[in-house]
C-alpha cells in the first residue's frame, strides 16, 4: 500500500488530465520496481509528452555506483527504444521516491515543461 503526503494527494487529485495521472502510475510502478540495496531511495520517473505517450525507467543502483542508472535516463533509454520521433514535444515528468524499505510514497516531484526534444546532428 502507497501513502502519500497531502501536497502530493492534493497536486494528483488537481491534475485530472490522462496523460498526467498515467505517468503517475507508470512513475510509481517503475520506482516499487528500482534496485537501490545500497541507498535505500528507490525511485522511478516518467516523461508525459504532449501526443500522450508515456516513457518511464526505473533507479538501478550499482554497488560501483558509477554504473547505476538513475531513472531520468531509464525513461530516456524507454523512450529511444520505443521510437519516439526526433523532435517530441515533452509536456512533464513526474518522479516519485519511495522509503525503503516499507516503499510508502514519500514525496513527488512534478513539473510541466515546453521542452523539445532534438536529434543532435542537426
Amino acid at each position: 500500500m502507497l501513502i502519500c503526503h497531502a501536497e502530493a494527494q492534493e497536486l494528483v487529485a488537481s491534475r485530472n488530465e490522462v496523460p498526467f495521472l498515467e505517468a503517475v502510475k507508470a512513475a510509481l510502478q517503475q520506482a516499487i520496481q528500482s534496485y537501490a540495496p545500497y541507498s535505500h531511495c528507490p525511485s522511478g520517473l516518467a516523461i508525459a509528452t504532449a501526443g500522450g505517450a508515456v516513457y518511464s525507467g526505473p533507479y538501478l543502483e550499482s554497488a560501483a555506483f558509477n554504473p547505476s542508472l538513475g531513472p531520468l535516463q531509464a525513461a530516456v533509454i524507454d523512450a529511444v527504444t520505443d521510437g519516439i520521433a526526433y523532435y517530441t514535444e515533452v509536456s512533464g515528468f513526474v518522479m516519485p521516491m519511495l522509503t525503503a524499505p516499507e516503499a510508502r510514497w514519500s514525496s513527488l516531484v512534478t513539473m510541466d515543461a515546453k521542452i523539445t526534444v532534438s536529434d543532435s546532428k542537426r
